[in-house]
């Protein structure tokens, strides 16, 4: 069940399931992967439609390696507001979409993006350098071509030695909706949940920071008298909150949905 709100997002807690409410219009596509890079030129094609939006170029000799991001034609890199093309960014960072802020992004075709260079200081030691040299779970901006629009997204990336591990990407359907960083859904939910005798800890995911969230607890039959209701706003895209459990009635009602996940 969703439940649409023009000003916040209403998070219910049913005996049943964890039912989340969004007022965004949105549609984010996410796909995890466990892809390595290393010695080889790898192809993304995001959006599935059998074209190849970027690659990531490899050329590494017993001496020297190095790395680069090609944005192929249609698609775009972003760039930082510092002028930094295809700056690492951390989860959570607002990308504006290039239909709202060109200025943002590499326009020209076939660009390819240095992301680290190495060199070999000894036969056993290898020394990198660049933006991307030893960093660890941070986004790179991308925006894939559709018609006259732009699909906002991101590429999230670990670099360590000189191998790149890609673990995830999304992009937002909507041409009109920007994205942010590391979020993989559009609706905000509950990863996990824990209870003690005091305390019910919710894990929640996917959030807009700034965004304001109410959690209230739903009328059931196992707890007719009770009712909770809290306001708070996202700092994040993941955040932990706790409610207090001040009786065996309400240890009972979490523990159930905490049996129901």
């Amino acid at each position: 069940m969703i439940i649409n709100s023009i000003r916040k997002t209403t998070l219910l807690l049913t005996l049943s399931a964890l039912v989340v409410a969004s007022f965004l219009r949105a549609d984010i596509v996410y796909t995890s992967t466990n892809i390595v890079c290393f010695g080889e030129d790898v192809f993304l094609d995001i959006d599935s439609d059998e074209t190849n939006d970027f690659r990531f170029i490899n050329r590494n000799t017993i001496v020297s390696k190095m790395a680069l991001l090609e944005q192929r034609p249609g698609s775009l890199i972003h760039v930082s507001t510092n002028g930094i093309n295809g700056a690492p960014l951390p989860l959570g960072y607002h990308l504006e979409s290039p239909n709202i802020n060109s200025n943002l992004w590499l326009t020209h075709r076939d660009v390819a993006v240095p992301l680290f260079s190495g060199h070999a200081e000894s036969m056993e030691e290898m020394k990198y350098s660049g933006l991307w040299a030893n960093v660890t779970n941070q986004c790179v901006g991308v925006a894939l071509r559709k018609g006259d629009t732009y699909l906002c997204g991101w590429l999230l990336l670990t670099i360590d030695s000189g191998i790149i591990y890609l673990h995830g990407y999304a992009y937002e359907n909507n041409p009109e909706q920007s994205i942010y960083t590391g979020r993989t859904s559009s609706y905000p939910g509950f990863t996990g949940i824990s209870c003690s005798q005091s305390n019910a800890v919710l894990l929640v995911d996917n959030l807009i920071p700034g965004q304001n969230i109410t959690i209230q607890k739903t009328k059931s039959l196992n707890a007719p008298t009770w009712s909770y209701s809290s306001d708070f706003i996202a700092q994040g895209l993941n955040t932990t909150f706790m409610i207090p459990i001040t009786n065996d009635v309400q240890s009972t009602f979490f523990r159930a949905v905490m049996q129901a996940q």
